[in-house]
Formats: C-alpha cells, structure tokens, sequence
C-alpha cells in the first residue's frame, strides 16, 4: 500500500512530467509497438530514460515544480528500474504505472501506484484517465 492507502488507483489531476522507463536499451528496439501514455496525452512534457542510466537528479530537475509519472513494464524484474523509481519517489512527488504484468513490489515512498496489467493502447488510456491526465471520453 502506498499514499494514503489507496492501491492501483490515483485520486485528482496531475500536470505531470512523465517519464517512461525502458529496462534496457534492447527493449525500445526489441517491441515495435508503441506502449505508454504518451498517444493519449496533449502536450505534457514527456521523457523517454533507459533505467541503468537515468539520473534521478537529471529528471527531477526537468520535471521542476511538476510531480512526476514514470511508466514502466515489468519495472520489478530490473534493480535499475527499481532503484530509479525509488530514488525519484524519495526525492520528489513521484507516481509509478506499471504496464505490464505486476509483481508484489511497490516502490518506497511514490504517491501512487497504477498496474494496468498490460499495455494495449486502450491500458494507456485508462491509465491516463485515472490520472486526470486526459478526459474520461477521450
């Protein structure tokens, strides 16, 4: 459980940074198909970091006085990934979506946490909803 209680689930809107986290650079090659909640978002400032070499100093400068969103698959089976959603949760108002299928892990210290059990364009937009980050009828 993390936040106030709540689990797989945000409460309120976001005007966030996002940031989405590949494990490794092989994965932004290895899957053709686009995943995150980038299609379903209008102008928000967004980041693309491979886990191992993301400083969390880097993207909490850039997201300045924004909370931050880092989608990820499978976050719990990288200690980079892990280790960067850690360290962003304990250094700024961090909110994690897990995409792909999610573990017992939950990072220390993040506001939220989202498991949207895949990452089929129709999981990026309830994703993105639940944030407030795009209308319920988008």
């Amino acid at each position: 459980m993390l936040g106030n209680g709540l689990r797989n689930q945000a409460v309120g809107t976001m005007p966030a940074g996002l940031g989405r986290v590949e494990n490794d650079r092989r994965s932004a090659v290895r899957f053709r198909v686009p995943w995150g909640l980038r299609p379903h978002l209008n102008g928000t400032a967004q980041i693309e970091v491979v886990a191992a070499s993301g400083s969390v100093a880097e993207i909490v400068g850039q997201a300045g006085d924004r909370p931050i969103v880092l989608v990820g698959r499978h976050l719990h089976r990288s200690p980079a990934s892990r280790d960067l959603a850690e360290g962003l949760a304990a250094a700024h108002p961090t909110v994690v979506v897990e995409m792909g299928w999610p573990s017992s892990w939950r990072p220390a210290g993040a506001r939220a946490f989202v498991t949207t059990h895949g990452a089929s364009l129709a999981n990026g937009r309830a994703a993105a909803q639940v944030l407030g980050l795009t209308p319920a009828n988008a």
